[in-house]
């Protein structure tokens, strides 16, 4: 130790490291914290790990494009509308405001919207992730199918949470 000291910033390393433990809490605290980390793989797995962490809690994929915020700050996505989801359509089961100011950005009512095919709807949403390609839109989905090409349909313009 004394050689560490003695050496050239040494002084100033153990004051760093002493600084280091006492942030952490106290020896103890940066004990556990030392290996915590290691047990994840080190700080940089550490940091993936937590970054897809937050993406989960937050939802993956791109940023919602409407959002409320919580008292703590997190964004929760606002959903525009309720669609249900079958083998062959996707019918929205109802309309917001805010749905009807994106339907207006499309050029497109509710009337036009309300009943489509998958393709339909592919070709009727292309417009809005052309307008809007850094976030997306949420829809609340009912889904009364066991295929999955109807949710691609749905998927290809707008996250979705299942009510």
């Amino acid at each position: 130790m004394s050689d560490f000291i003695s050496s050239a910033g040494g002084v100033d390393k153990a004051k760093a490291a002493i600084k280091v433990v006492t942030d952490a809490g106290g020896a103890e605290n940066a004990s556990v914290a030392v290996r915590v980390v290691a047990e994840a793989g080190g700080p940089e797995s550490l940091q993936g790990r937590l970054e897809k962490l937050r993406k989960l809690e937050e939802g993956s994929g791109k940023p919602p494009c409407l959002f409320d915020l919580q008292s703590d700050g997190k964004r929760v996505a606002r959903s525009l509308a309720k669609v249900n989801v079958t083998d062959a359509q996707i019918s929205f089961l109802g309309s917001t405001q805010d749905f009807e100011a994106v339907l207006k950005m499309i050029g497109a009512s509710y009337h036009d919207v309300e009943n489509l095919s998958l393709v339909d709807f592919r070709k009727r949403f292309s417009a809005l992730v052309v307008q809007k390609p850094e976030c997306r839109y949420q829809l609340d989905v009912q889904v009364s199918t066991k295929l999955l090409a109807p949710m691609d349909a749905v998927w290809s313009a707008f996250a979705t949470r299942r009510r």
